[in-house]
């Protein structure tokens, strides 16, 4: 149990951001029809069903995020490790601005 919340915590603060979104926030009560149930002994089963329907969601999509910006960050490395080859060679000018350096 500990090393699912370990590897969950991570992406709880990204579910809040997306829940407390301002075009979220109080439509996803109606996307997930909590108001068709409110006064049946339902309530509380869809209830819990639909907070863990939105931590998952939440999780998945912050997850997908953190993924996107690792693979940006790594080719954003890349770029800047062959730009300064490219400076020391003294073909960094030539090549960005088609110029000698």
């Amino acid at each position: 149990l500990a090393g699912t919340v370990r590897k969950l915590a991570p992406y709880t603060f990204g579910v809040y951001l997306l829940h407390e979104h301002i075009l979220v926030r109080y439509e996803w009560m109606k996307w997930l029809g909590v108001e068709k149930v409110q006064e049946s002994l339902l309530f509380v089963p869809h209830l819990l069903l639909c907070a863990l329907a939105v931590y998952a969601v939440g999780t998945a999509v912050d997850f997908v995020r953190a993924w996107v910006f690792a693979r940006v960050a790594a080719v954003a490395r890349k770029a800047i490790v062959i730009l300064r080859i490219m400076e020391y060679s003294g073909r960094a000018g030539q090549l960005l601005y088609g110029c000698e350096t």
